[in-house]
């Protein structure tokens, strides 16, 4: 009986429970932001009575327009990166 009294109550375990924190992303991010705009996923459609030759050409340039995009973008978050880094 002794045993039992002196165990502590379960309420100490709730008091020391973290206080919630909202998450804060970090200042500095190596990822850009995932592509949420309708109109950017839309360019990779196919029109209706495209043919394949012209769907062909258009995917073309929007792959190099895209691996354009992409590589600026990886330019220059690496800069980014070079110059936070401790030196």
């Amino acid at each position: 009986m002794a045993v039992l009294e002196s165990a502590p109550p379960q309420r100490m375990l709730m008091e020391s429970a973290p206080v919630y924190q909202p998450y804060a992303p970090p200042a500095a991010s190596v990822l850009p932001a995932p592509i949420s705009d309708d109109a950017e996923v839309r360019r990779y459609d196919r029109y209706p009575n495209e043919s394949d030759a012209d769907y062909i050409a258009r995917m073309k340039q929007v792959y190099r327009t895209s691996a354009a995009e992409l590589e600026r973008v990886g330019t220059e978050h690496l800069q980014r990166m070079q110059q936070l880094a401790p030196h």
